[in-house]
């Protein structure tokens, strides 16, 4: 129903009114009530699902206005939620405020905070209908109570837009004004009760909003003296507790100059369905002013408060829900705030004339407290108990009104000007201030277009990248160590105008990544997640395959390359595989296409290179191990079940070349003819291990010329000329000596016998070896040229025949090496087929031939031995022809002279001992001594005969007393020294003192003339030169002792431990001969000797 229709409806009526007096009254009690009407429905048609937390807080405002020491009761059922407190009574005024939705606080010496206003109309948001017991009481004056009744009233607001709203109205006001005439009496401390009925949908969120209430109810009873009590039921969620404030303050500590005082106050939780009733008490930390009207709650939090930024700023008794971005999150409380009329702020300054006094006045109630906080907080100490929470100053920065913007911005700047020094940011190094210069947060750009998920899905990774910007000392940046987001926002919010110190920015990190790390990828993300593509682009930050980081613009991805064909090819790509993008991170934009074409061509551009630094330059160089590996597995690839092509069948022989075996590697066919796709580099590989191989010495062909001919037998089989002319280039089939040749240069051997060959090679000066292919390598090829000896006998005979004529002619020196070719030549003339017909000069004239090579002395030597028997010119041309006659011929001189040197050793010897004999018998004058001598020059030596171990023995009255042994020397050339036997260096070192060793120095002719085969009288003539020239060594049996002790003792043990030696010699050096004592010394040694014996 309209206004107008129910303004029809009462007019239309007949009032019965007998004067303007009585209608002017009716029409006044209309008017009232219709807007009163109105009101409830402008409240109602303001409730909203999230009303009932602000209607339960109006339930416990009116509860504590009823009374000085309130206890409230809350129970929550299934089907409705009901609200109890013990207080006054109504009275006629209370209830009909709250019939008519008026306050009836009327006296601001009792802290009243609003009795059944508009606040109450929230309430409905449980149900339009309530259910109000309490008692009521009946006055007859102000001061005099006649009696209390019982009762009962339902409130009905479910039809608010009718007449029937109208009526409703209309009938509780009369209740109102009859209640005083009920006869339901009671007592006057009966309970206050609000019962509303809920539907089962409501119930959750009414548990919820109960459960918020209580969060907040520590706060409620430390600031309402007046509330002692509060019980909730809430059979819902099954809990049953009641909060009591504890009479006896836990702390209470003035501070500043103000009169402050810090207090810590304790509101107990006692859980009514435990056992044992357990209470939890709850610690509330607060500044309390000097005349206890103002407060302001500091943290930390009692544990049962919900998230920070949820719980309203400023309280006026209660929470002024609305308030909770209020710009910080400490509690102001004060009973002089002057509140908005819906109580979900206070009066802040307004250019507004009628809320200027009070917004004011607000202002500054506000400052004073916060100037009191700021004080406290620079105590030592006080700042630990702040955290992150408490550290928020984000005040409105634009409103309509520019005196509120004003109020908001001096708000910002007072706080920005504290929570600057505050040392509450938890880092690695402890709890430090944003003013510290090792302090850094995040730029917003990291955060501002992330959601709450993608902050918390970062928030770690943007911590690791941010760690990697150092100082200008290279030190990591101090970054907190929890909630990195949230602490950037905050201080961003902060809104101070140079910040450049603050915060590490997104540039930043981008230029410290430097490598590929583990969360590379969730940082690009996160990039891309939060707005920032574009830095892609400014910094190298995304991987290629290979992990070098690149701008985005620079890289490509195909679909085709997979994991394997980048294994194979990206070696061969050159610049482009540092495009290749590591596949993992394609989902964070768009890139390149890259096309197999662009492959095609990227790995001849690469073979091309390397061609020309590896085949083409003058100054090669050769391909590294690993491009040489990369180009044998790519050529290895591909798509074929049998790999018979001829790359297939070179590919199982190459690698053996590089010490690798043949793996062929499946790849799924790039091109549709795909020998194109590997001709470059199979061409590059094929042409290069051709020139490696033309570089190999014969060594190298004896120990691969299985591997080599296998390799060149699949190369020949190519229709390709191309390849058959790469052989003209690069020398790799090897000739008859080993060398490694180039096809042109060679030749078959057709018929040309070794000794033709080695003829030819004697005479022309060519080897004609090492032109002639390999007999294993001729089937290579049907096209190689062949040579006979019809090609090379022309030009040996052309060179013998003018060296025929050059001797005859004096022209020429004499080769007897030529010779013996032509006489080899003869010789094989009438005895082998072929030569007759390859050498008809030399056959014409063969008899000619031969007589002219000899010398005039040498023919008559040719006659000389013409004169031998047949037999033995046989044996000796044998011997010629083998060789051996030139050495045997030697031998045979040198012998002679051997046996000469015995000879006349063997006469020095007889010499030597007669005049030794003579010569001591003159001193001595008896016959007492005796001289052995070696009778024969051909005597064999034993070891039982008496003259092995020396060449004379002299003796005394028949007993061995010296031992001389005797070396001659004419010739050191042959050999540098005379030699001692083993039996001659036994005797000497077992019998050192009486053993002598002369030495006669023959060599100089100069000096002393006696040939090796001069007669025994020729020596007797030159007895004098000869004793001239003996050096005589009569210690060299001491000499000879040292080293010998060991060899003898060993000889001598019988036990077999012993190592003995065999045959060993003694070499005198030319030094000998050309030192020592003279003979007349040895006489004199001899003599002392027999002197030594006669005295015996």
């Amino acid at each position: 129903m309209t206004d107008q229709q129910l303004e029809d409806y009462f007019y239309s009526r007949d009032l019965g009114c007998l004067t303007p007096k009585q209608f002017q009254t009716i029409e006044k009690e209309y008017l009232d009530i219709l807007g009163y009407c109105k009101k409830v429905k402008l409240g109602i048609d303001n409730l909203t699902i999230n009303s009932g937390e602000r209607a339960l807080w109006e339930l416990v405002q009116n509860a504590r206005d009823m009374g000085e020491s309130c206890r409230i009761h809350i129970e929550l059922t299934e089907d409705s939620i009901v609200f109890q407190h013990y207080g006054k009574p109504f009275s006629y005024s209370s209830l009909l405020a709250l019939v008519k939705q008026d306050s009836s606080k009327d006296d601001s010496s009792k802290d009243l905070a609003g009795q059944y206003g508009t606040g109450f109309m929230t309430t409905h948001a449980f149900n339009r209908v309530v259910d109000v017991f309490a008692p009521y009481e009946v006055r007859k004056s102000k001061t005099e109570v006649d009696k209390y009744i019982n009762m009962h009233m339902v409130l009905d607001r479910s039809k608010t837009d009718s007449l029937e709203a109208y009526k409703e109205m209309n009938r509780e006001l009369v209740l109102v004004e009859n209640m005083c005439e009920s006869s339901k009496v009671c007592k006057g401390d009966a309970p206050t009760i609000f019962k509303y009925k809920l539907t089962q949908d409501l119930v959750e969120t009414v548990s919820n909003q109960i459960k918020n209430v209580s969060g907040l109810m520590p706060f409620v009873l430390i600031i309402n003296e007046r509330i002692k009590e509060v019980e909730i039921y809430d059979k819902h969620r099954n809990e049953h507790y009641v909060f009591r404030k504890s009479p006896i303050q836990a702390q209470n500590s003035p501070f500043g100059q103000k009169g402050w005082h810090e207090i810590i106050a304790v509101v107990n939780r006692v859980d009514l369905l435990s056992l044992e009733s357990k209470s939890v008490p709850y610690n509330c930390h607060y500044l309390l002013s000097d005349d206890k009207e103002d407060i302001v709650i500091i943290p930390p939090f009692p544990s049962i408060c919900d998230d920070v930024e949820k719980i309203p700023s400023l309280f006026l008794w209660f929470p002024l829900l609305g308030t909770e971005q209020f710009g910080v999150n400490f509690i102001f409380h004060s009973k002089k705030f002057y509140p908005v009329e819906k109580r979900n702020n206070i009066q802040l300054p307004e250019d507004v004339s009628s809320k200027k006094e009070s917004g004011e006045k607000n202002e500054k109630i506000l400052k004073n407290m916060m100037e009191a906080l700021f004080d406290f907080y620079q105590i030592d100490g006080k700042e630990a108990d702040l955290n992150r929470d408490f550290c928020k100053v984000d005040f409105i920065k634009e409103t309509e009104d520019e005196v509120q913007k004003l109020f908001y911005n001096e708000m910002q700047t007072m706080w920005n000007k504290q929570v600057i020094n505050w040392k509450v940011i938890p880092t690695a190094e402890g709890r430090k201030s944003i003013t510290d210069s090792r302090v850094r947060l995040l730029h917003r750009d990291f955060y501002a277009n992330l959601n709450d998920e993608k902050r918390e899905k970062y928030e770690t990774t943007l911590a690791k990248f941010a760690s990697y910007v150092k100082d200008s000392n290279g030190q990591e940046y101090l970054l907190p160590t929890t909630d990195l987001i949230k602490w950037s926002e905050l201080v961003e919010k902060w809104g101070y105008e140079n910040t450049e110190n603050f915060f590490i920015t997104l540039d930043d990190v981008c230029r410290a990544i430097k490598d590929k790390s583990d969360n590379l990828f969730e940082f690009l993300q996160f990039l891309k997640d939060s707005g920032n593509e574009s830095l892609y682009d400014s910094y190298a930050l995304i991987p290629n395959r290979a992990g070098t980081l690149c701008l985005r613009q620079n890289l490509r991805h195909g679909d085709f390359m997979n994991d394997q064909l980048y294994n194979l090819t990206s070696p061969l790509m050159g610049d482009d595989a540092a495009k290749m993008l590591d596949i993992t991170y394609l989902s964070l934009a768009n890139f390149t296409e890259y096309m197999v074409s662009d492959l095609h061509d990227a790995i001849m551009v690469t073979m091309s290179k390397w061609r020309r630094s590896s085949l083409d330059q003058n100054a090669k160089q050769p391909l590294t191990e690993k491009q040489v590996t990369a180009l044998i597995d790519f050529c290895s690839a591909t798509s074929q079940n049998e790999f018979t092509n001829f790359r297939g069948k070179i590919m199982t022989e190459l690698p053996t070349y590089y010490g690798k075996n043949f793996s062929k590697n499946y790849l799924p066919k790039q091109e549709d003819k795909e020998e194109d796709f590997y001709s470059s580099a199979f061409s590059l590989l094929l042409d290069y291990t051709l020139y490696q191989i033309s570089t190999q010495d014969e060594n190298w062909v004896k120990e691969n010329k299985s591997f080599l001919l296998r390799f060149l037998t699949e190369y020949a089989k190519s229709t390709d000329t191309a390849r058959k002319d790469k052989l003209d280039t690069y020398g790799v089939i090897p000739c008859q000596k080993g060398y490694l040749c180039v096809k042109k240069e060679l030749v078959k051997n057709d018929g040309i016998t070794q000794e033709l060959a080695a003829i030819y090679n004697a005479v022309i000066g060519k080897d004609l070896q090492k032109k002639w292919i390999d007999t294993d390598f001729e089937n290579l090829y049907t096209d190689f040229n062949t040579q006979t000896p019809n090609d090379i006998a022309p030009d040996i005979q052309t060179e013998l025949v003018k060296y025929m004529k050059g001797i005859n002619t004096d022209e020429r020196q004499k080769d007897k090496s030529i010779e013996g070719i032509i006489r080899q030549i003869i010789l094989k003339l009438d005895n082998e087929e072929g030569w007759d017909k390859w050498f008809t000069i030399i056959d014409d004239n063969k008899a000619k031939y031969t007589f002219d090579m000899a010398s005039g002395e040498a023919q008559k030597g040719i006659f000389s031995i013409m004169d031998m028997d047949d037999n033995d010119i046989k044996r000796l041309a044998a011997l010629n022809e083998n060789g051996a006659l030139p050495n045997l011929i030697t031998q045979m001189e040198r012998q002679k002279e051997l046996d000469d040197e015995r000879q006349s050793t063997f006469n020095f010897c007889y010499r030597i001992g007669k005049a030794i004999e003579d010569r001591i018998r003159v001193k001595l004058g008896n016959e007492l001594l005796k001289v052995q001598i070696r009778e024969h020059i051909d005597d064999n030596m034993c070891v039982n005969d008496i003259q092995n171990g020396q060449d004379m023995i002299i003796s005394y009255d028949d007993k061995d007393i010296y031992y001389v042994e005797v070396k001659a020397k004419w010739n050191f050339e042959y050999d540098n020294y005379a030699h001692m036997s083993t039996n001659q260096v036994r005797m000497a070192a077992s019998n050192p003192s009486c053993y002598a060793l002369c030495c006669v120095d023959l060599s100089d002719s100069e000096k002393v003339n006696i040939p090796a085969d001069s007669s025994i009288e020729y020596i007797e003539e030159h007895e004098a030169e000869i004793f001239a020239q003996t050096k005589v060594h009569l210690n060299i049996g001491d000499e000879l002792k040292e080293i010998m002790t060991p060899i003898l003792n060993a000889e001598s043990d019988t036990s077999g431990r012993q190592i003995k030696l065999g045959d060993y010699r003694a070499n005198i050096s030319k030094t000998a001969f050309t030192t020592g004592v003279e003979f007349e010394n040895l006489i004199e040694a001899i003599l002392d000797k027999c002197s030594f014996e006669h005295t015996l």
